[in-house]
This record gives structure tokens, C-alpha cells and sequence, in this order.
């Protein structure tokens, strides 16, 4: 569990700031529109981020960066 944790924060130090936003308030259920009005950035470019932030995370997790795991949908 611990090794987990230690894995996750390195994971999630290679995204910026935005992205972290963004995927923290996806994972808190929070949907497109409602990420938006929190960060006052239009719904279009929540979904940009998105996008951007799991083709980024799956390209770590394909590299020699990470261990292989999958990043699915938010």
C-alpha cells in the first residue's frame, strides 16, 4: 500500500497543476461542465485537458517511466 502511494504521487508529479485539478475533481465525480465552473474554464476545455491528461499518463505508464499499468476513462 505504501509502495502504491509513493507510485501514485510520482505519477501524478510528471502532470501540471491543471491536469491535477482536473483529475482530482474527475475523480471526485465532479462532470465536465460542473470542473469547469469550479476552475472558470469553459467545459470544451476541460475536456481538452482530459483528453490530453490520460494520452499523457498512458504514455508514461508505456514508457520506462512506470511500471505498465492502464489509465482508463475519468
Amino acid at each position: 500500500e505504501a509502495e502504491d502511494k509513493i507510485y501514485s504521487e510520482y505519477i501524478y508529479s510528471l502532470i501540471s497543476k491543471r491536469q491535477q485539478q482536473i483529475l482530482d475533481l474527475s475523480l471526485k465525480g465532479y462532470k465536465q461542465q460542473e470542473i469547469g465552473e469550479k476552475l472558470d474554464i469553459s467545459q470544451s476545455r476541460v475536456s481538452v485537458i482530459k483528453k490530453k491528461t490520460l494520452s499523457k499518463l498512458n504514455e508514461i505508464l508505456d514508457s520506462k517511466k512506470a511500471p505498465k499499468k492502464s489509465v482508463k476513462k475519468m
